[in-house]
């Protein structure tokens, strides 16, 4: 009888330790994708300004040449409006994974515990829901006014490509 108990626990233990670094992996890797999304918008950024320079200073004496930099840099941002929405999906996948990860975990701590079982009497969702969580994801429905930063990139694209073709049409209708 011993025995089983051990294998047992043997074999919680494992699964405790796999699911740990479920959860430690996705999250690196969720934070891998925003690091891209981040750098890649930095590039994005200097190319934008520079060719806004370029634009400013050269006024209107080569035509083609402005409207072909504007032009390039209108397409690079539809391909950050298209990999923002890629690294979103990315990102809630891989965080989506670790809150599962997590949540198993948690039930498996906490019903393997009797002092935490008599601490945290309801069951583990309703723990986790109501903040007794021992990682800080957001388990709560979030306000309809919130935006989070992963749609304001796509916004911010938006805006930016819209001010980019704005500024082309001007070179291209100025004398």
């Amino acid at each position: 009888m011993k025995i089983r108990n051990e294998k047992k626990e043997n074999c919680d233990i494992g699964k405790r330790s796999f699911l740990m670094e479920c959860m430690k992996e996705n999250l690196n890797h969720a934070r891998h994708a925003e690091n891209e999304r981040l750098t890649f918008a930095s590039i994005y950024m200097v190319l934008v300004a520079g060719v806004l320079t370029v634009t400013i200073n050269q006024g209107s004496k080569d035509k083609p040449t402005t409207i072909m930099m504007l032009a390039g840099v209108a397409m690079l941002g539809v391909i950050a409006i298209c990999l923002t929405c890629k690294w979103n999906r990315v990102f809630e996948g891989h965080r989506n994974c670790a809150i599962a990860c997590y949540k198993q975990l948690y039930k498996e701590l906490i019903s393997a515990d009797e002092e935490l079982n008599a601490c945290y009497p309801e069951t583990t969702v309703d723990a986790v829901e109501k903040g007794l969580a021992l990682y800080p994801f957001k388990f709560h429905k979030e306000p309809k006014w919130y935006q989070s930063a992963r749609r304001l990139f796509i916004v911010f694209y938006g805006v930016l490509l819209f001010a980019i073709v704005a500024v082309a049409v001007f070179v291209w209708l100025k004398r």
